[in-house]
């Protein structure tokens, strides 16, 4: 683009008009030339040549290898933005909610001073390990304080612990407590549901799962009316993919103070 300096506009404006007409016509028309010339490579490039054997080791046009190299960018960009949606890394993207499987169901119960534990057991019959990486209550209006960090039994079948959906705390003396796990990089073995045992045509023994089941553990304080906590959301890692997925498992808890909807 043609530039004159303030300090030469006014000795040298009769010498520009004289030779290349109106300087700032000059450069309008200068910029506006290039500008189109741009709009016209990028919006209609130059075909291709014909195929011809005596022009093969010729590099390609300028134009040509701009637009082969705008079409290999936006390549890398879509498998790259939808790489990080599957990880997790886009935010506002929602997050799919896997293979994970676990228990569900409502609980209604009076709750002591000392407050209660809900529990949600998982299973993972996806064939691959699962990690898990955090728990977070889906909704509790009243905001009733937890009274710690979710926490893990990392297979309460196995050590012969109580698989519980509900307890008030402390939990009984003479059940066998495993120690608490964090639920942070937890690792789920997968295992498989074996099909149920036909009786008849209503009834069938208890489907047998063979892969590992931790138990999730979230302790709630006492609250000062009647609460419900509306599910618990896990979010997970198999891999490089992320998930995330809420089981309905629901409790309402009810103090001495508000026993009614507990009732």
């Amino acid at each position: 683009m043609v530039s004159v300096s303030s300090r030469s506009n006014a000795s040298n404006y009769g010498r520009l008009t004289a030779e290349h007409g109106d300087p700032a016509a000059t450069t309008q028309a200068f910029s506006i030339d290039k500008l189109m010339g741009a709009l016209v490579e990028i919006t209609h490039p130059e075909p291709a040549a014909p195929a011809d054997p005596a022009l093969a080791d010729r590099p390609a046009a300028p134009s040509l290898r701009r637009r082969n190299a705008r079409i290999a960018a936006s390549g890398v960009v879509v498998m790259a933005l939808a790489a990080a949606a599957l990880s997790g890394l886009v935010p506002g993207v929602p997050l799919r909610s896997g293979p994970l499987d676990g228990g569900g169901g409502g609980i209604s119960a009076p709750v002591p001073a000392t407050g209660m534990v809900l529990g949600l057991n998982l299973t993972n019959s996806s064939g691959a390990d699962i990690v898990l990486d955090s728990i977070e209550v889906a909704k509790n209006p009243n905001r009733v304080p937890l009274l710690r960090d979710p926490y893990l039994w990392a297979d309460p079948r196995a050590s012969g612990a109580e698989v519980i959906s509900a307890a008030p705390l402390p939990m009984p003396a003479e059940w066998t407590i495993p120690p608490r796990q964090a639920v942070r990089g937890h690792v789920i073995r997968s295992g498989k549901h074996q099909q149920p045992l036909k009786i008849n045509e209503t009834e069938s023994e208890n489907v047998k799962y063979t892969g590992d089941s931790p138990l999730i553990l979230v302790e709630f304080a006492q609250p000062d009316r009647a609460s419900e906590i509306g599910g618990l959301t896990v979010r997970y890692h198999i891999g490089w993919q992320a998930f995330s997925k809420r089981f309905d498992t629901t409790l309402l808890m009810c103090p001495p103070s508000d026993p009614a909807p507990c009732a």
